[in-house]
């Protein structure tokens, strides 16, 4: 499947704080928000935070290393929320293997993969990325921003 998503291949240099994904970590969200329809999906990203890649060039990135689906409390086609128990499982989890919350990844149906007002107001953890991946087009499309107190920036995902 073809997935639009900002950022760079595998050939391309790499900038402070990629966001750095599979190809079977991209699928693995495409199909998760594809068996989710008709309704929002989400999920945690667990990886490596600030991961130095190269100490020479001072290259610095976050790693997922685990896609890992949470169930959707308030199943939507414009909304979702994470089960608790879900989420603190699948934190413990990440402790427990040395790994931390790389990211948050939610689908949208209808819109663009942006965030909306409501993931403006429910974004709790700024050293997150915050991944959307859009359906809304004839291809998904991905996109990572960092959200803090409200202001937003757009992060490169690289796929490799």
């Amino acid at each position: 499947m073809s997935v639009a998503y900002n950022g760079c291949n595998s050939e391309s240099p790499l900038n402070l704080k990629d966001l750095v994904l599979s190809h079977a970590q991209v699928d693995s969200i495409v199909a998760h928000a594809v068996d989710g329809l008709p309704n929002e999906v989400c999920g945690l990203l667990a990886g490596k935070k600030n991961h130095v890649f190269d100490v020479v060039f001072d290259v610095i990135l976050d790693l997922v290393l685990d896609v890992i689906p949470v169930k959707n409390l308030k199943p939507s086609p414009v909304g979702y929320l994470m089960d608790p128990s879900e989420q603190i499982k699948a934190i413990r989890m990440m402790r427990n293997k040395g790994l931390s919350q790389v990211g948050i990844y939610h689908s949208h149906l209808v819109s663009s993969a942006l965030p909306s007002a409501k993931d403006l107001e429910l974004a709790y953890y700024p050293d997150s990325a915050y991944v959307i991946i859009s359906l809304a087009g004839s291809h998904p499309e991905l996109k990572a921003f960092e959200i803090n107190k409200g202001l937003v920036k757009e992060r490169p995902i690289i796929v490799s």
